[in-house]
């Protein structure tokens, strides 16, 4: 079962490809230069022929896999147990007061603790790693079969701190936009996992802090992809990009939040990786 959908797969993408020239053309025409999408030349040069693609798309698969990496905050816990102080290793899953409150997990454990409870393990890797193969993402989510209610689905790779957005064309999705994005701080990440964008708005406010942000779509609760901030009279606040800077929420520049608010619909699956 496992070769006659990669089979399909690839005799798919070919004719898809093809005959949606056209449609690519005029996206990517459209797209600026922090968010244009290359050429799917490769995958004449890449393919050629349908000898070994079984063995081909497979090894490709696994290559691919080991390159999408979660971006995983972990913390040391201090439990008590029996009178004893016992350091655990947990997940951070997501914050509360700008870290004053987290939520972690590991495969015994799932709770709220306060700040002073954890010590957050930071790390020295680089920020953002080098970007994928456009036609690699493809067939990475086509082979993952992910769902979506719309004929849209985001991926965002907080490792490459990029957005991948997709369109269905005839039951498979294509890559037609790349936003380069800046998530959460290690102190106060990103919030991981699938998610469907259930609420957006042009504009919101947080007046006791002084600042507005453009063009939001909401995933989980406080959890927002939306434009840098700006203070309330209209001056950029922080501009960094492909960074983490932010409070938890996927920050965008102005001009790309403005194109997924106006391009994706509610009801979109956004994976959080």
């Amino acid at each position: 079962m496992k070769k006659l959908r990669l089979f399909y797969l690839i005799i798919s993408f070919f004719l898809l490809v093809g005959c949606s020239n056209q449609k690519y053309q005029e996206s990517y025409s459209s797209l600026s230069d922090s968010s244009s999408v290359e050429s799917h030349q490769p995958i004449i040069e890449e393919f050629g022929s349908f000898i070994n693609e079984w063995e081909y798309l497979t090894n490709q698969f696994k290559a691919i896999d080991t390159q999408i990496l979660p971006d995983i905050i972990y913390a040391i816990l201090s439990v008590s147990v029996e009178d004893n102080q016992i350091d655990v290793k947990v997940e951070i899953l997501e914050d509360k007061k700008n870290g004053k409150q987290y939520h972690v997990c590991n495969e015994f454990i799932d709770i709220w603790v306060n700040q002073n409870q954890i010590d957050i393990l930071y790390t020295n890797e680089k920020y953002p790693l080098p970007p994928l193969s456009n036609f690699y993402l493809e067939l990475y989510v086509n082979y993952l079969e992910v769902k979506s209610d719309t004929n849209q689905f985001i991926f965002v790779d907080l490792k490459r701190q990029t957005i991948h957005i997709f369109e269905k064309i005839n039951g498979f999705f294509f890559l037609v936009k790349n936003i380069p994005c800046a998530s959460g701080k290690t102190s106060t990440p990103t919030k991981r996992g699938t998610y469907k964008i259930y609420d957006k708005g042009p504009v919101f406010y947080n007046e006791s802090k002084f600042y507005k942000c453009y063009y939001w779509l909401k995933y989980s609760d406080k959890y927002l992809l939306h434009s840098i901030p700006y203070s309330l009279d209209g001056e950029a606040l922080n501009t960094s990009m492909q960074q983490k800077v932010s409070n938890g929420c996927i920050r965008m520049y102005y001009k790309d939040a403005q194109w997924m608010y106006e391009n994706i619909q509610k009801e979109t699956t956004i994976w959080i990786n």
